[in-house]
């Protein structure tokens, strides 16, 4: 629309880090280039952009204290100025970032690191997080992040480290919770949401979740699981810790699903999406078959 193509780009030394945002045309030539400062007590460590014209662009993203691997908070702030006339929002301004433990669990876990920044000292809970592109809404903007953490391969079979140590290969990523922001067109935080997540591990780091806002306002997140799609539908900040699913059908009735294999999930489009790949099926009066599958949901 704007005939540009906006980059944020992550730079870091191991101490500190900063954000670059770089504009080009679409020739590829560089048309700005901004350096985002940043308050000397937190580092910026990722951000999407907001689209729009020069003047109303915005970075939303995530900031660490001491250790950079960590999330500590999110922040926004305008493209064009200084980031400490932006908003940040530490974990513990969430409604519902902890709502992926158990009620007492979350009851302690805030009481004790509420009563640690009281005292001066670095928090104890330490998140990474693997952002999704930015959603427009017509009111703002949603930001999404699955929260995750390495798994390393021991001889007895899997092991995580939520630990400082040293750096090591990681095997698997484990997810714990998929989180979702709604800001307003100035970067004002206006609720929070949280989908825990049961067992979801991938190989490599990607994304394991599908997410779309939808025409009514509504945010859907959701995961193949085998035969079914495990999925949550957020209403702003009404938390529900309800699993909610939809089973994957075979093409006949009366045909029955063995196996499923390689399940995979894409936005397809609107309130749509697509769930494909290969299942084993058994026939009435014939042959079991394989084949391959992709299955419309929508919500």
């Amino acid at each position: 629309m704007h005939g540009r193509v906006d980059v944020v780009l992550a730079e870091t030394n191991r101490r500190i880090s900063r954000l670059q945002v770089k504009s080009f045309d679409s020739d590829g030539k560089l048309q700005q280039n901004y350096f985002i400062l940043q308050p000397q007590d937190k580092s910026l460590l990722n951000a999407e952009i907001t689209p729009g014209d020069t003047l109303s662009r915005m970075l939303i993203g995530t900031y660490g204290v001491r250790d950079l691997r960590f999330v500590q908070g999110f922040f926004t702030a305008p493209v064009i100025s200084k980031i400490v006339e932006g908003e940040f929002y530490s974990l513990l301004d969430l409604q519902n970032f902890f709502k992926y433990m158990k009620p007492r669990r979350e009851e302690r876990t805030r009481k004790r690191e509420f009563a640690r920044i009281a005292a001066g000292k670095e928090p104890t809970q330490r998140f990474r997080m693997l952002l999704h592109d930015l959603i427009q809404t017509p009111n703002g903007y949603v930001l999404a992040a699955e929260v995750y953490f390495p798994q390393y391969r021991s001889s007895s079979g899997y092991f995580d480290s939520r630990v400082r140590g040293l750096e090591r290969v990681a095997q698997a990523y484990k997810r714990t919770h998929a989180i979702a922001l709604g800001f307003d067109r100035d970067g004002v935080l206006l609720w929070d949401n949280t989908f825990p997540l049961r067992d979801v591990l991938t190989p490599d780091l990607t994304h394991a979740v599908e997410v779309a806002g939808l025409p009514d306002g509504r945010v859907v997140m959701a995961y193949p699981d085998r035969g079914k799609v495990i999925y949550r539908q957020m209403e702003q900040n009404k938390f529900t810790d309800k699993e909610t699913s939809v089973e994957l059908l075979p093409y006949e009735k009366e045909e029955k699903i063995l196996t499923t294999d390689m399940p995979g999930l894409i936005r397809w489009y609107g309130s749509h999406f697509a769930a494909f790949g290969f299942q084993r099926i058994r026939v009435p009066n014939g042959p079991n078959r394989t084949v391959f599958y992709i299955n419309k949901i929508s919500f």
